[in-house]
């Protein structure tokens, strides 16, 4: 038998695996993405519940067939070099980077093991979402998404070749890529375990931004009319004289309406109080510091 299988050889082993699929979720703009993959999937959510997602499957020796390697790779070693690599692509995105989270980190790890250990593989492999997991580990969450990824080669992977075959099988995919490049999160987790049924190598990548960082905002009507004003896609109407607060997990854009069109518009600051007024005829923001009172 070949140290190498060629790739052709290789995917038809994992025949069984082509209907693997992404489940992109963002409940609150209210859609749900469903594509298909190979060899990786990944879950959004900004809520702990979730509708079922993606079939989880099983990876057995009768499907990877045997494992001899002669190559090890140091899984701490990859870990960081991947958070290293995510943040490089980050920056060149113009995006800041994400820190580790000792949460984020253990919650990665426990499921990466789990999935080593049964073999299951999927975001649902142990019967939970990626939110009751972060939960159960004490992670208050504001927004959390994921990555996964499985990874075989019979004479097995160095420390280059397993940071560069999962980072770049994720940014190269763009589901997972939208992850890597979501602008909301601010920590991160990312964890490998490896069957020793099997020799696999699985991989958990997760981002998130606690509810300690949310973005706190009010919106302030003094006016005698109401207004109507937009936070990304969704638009309010807000009554003469009253104030309305609003908790994001995600950078916003404000948009202040008029007959139905948009007049003015800003990118959100949190701890900022948002004040219609009117100045020669027209309508626009003020800004100014939310109350030491009412400030989270």
């Amino acid at each position: 038998m070949q140290d190498d299988l060629p790739a052709t050889e290789l995917h038809s082993r994992f025949s069984v695996l082509r209907r693997l699929y992404f489940l992109c979720i963002c409940l609150m703009a209210g859609v749900v993405c469903l594509t298909s993959s190979l060899f990786a999937q990944r879950e959004e959510q900004q809520t702990p519940q979730m509708p079922p997602g993606p079939p989880t499957v099983t990876i057995t020796k009768a499907q990877t067939g045997e494992y001899r390697p002669r190559f090890k790779p140091n899984r701490n070693e990859v870990t960081d070099k991947i958070i290293q690599q995510t943040n490089s692509f980050r920056e060149k995105e113009k995006l800041k980077p994400v820190v580790r989270d000792d949460i984020l980190q253990k919650s990665a790890q426990d499921f990466a093991d789990f999935m080593a250990k049964t073999g299951k593989y999927g975001h649902h492999a142990d019967d939970q979402t990626p939110g009751d997991r972060v939960k159960s580990h004490g992670y208050e969450i504001c927004y959390i998404a994921e990555n996964i990824a499985f990874q075989f080669r019979s004479n097995g992977f160095t420390t280059a070749s397993l940071t560069k075959t999962f980072f770049e099988g994720w940014k190269d995919s763009p589901p997972h890529r939208e992850n890597m490049l979501q602008p909301s999160v601010t920590q991160t987790g990312v964890a490998i375990s490896q069957s020793e049924e099997t020799g696999a190598y699985f991989a958990v990548q997760l981002f998130g931004r606690p509810v300690s960082q949310a973005i706190h905002i009010q919106i302030n009507n003094p006016l005698e009319s109401e207004i109507s004003y937009q936070l990304n896609e969704e638009t309010y109407l807000l009554p003469p004289r009253y104030t309305r607060s609003h908790m994001l997990c995600v950078p916003a854009t404000l948009h202040l309406r008029k007959n139905g069109k948009v007049v003015s518009s800003l990118e959100v600051e949190s701890k900022t109080l948002y004040t219609a007024q009117i100045e020669k005829g027209e309508i626009d923001w003020i800004k100014s510091p939310l109350p030491s009172e009412t400030s989270p």
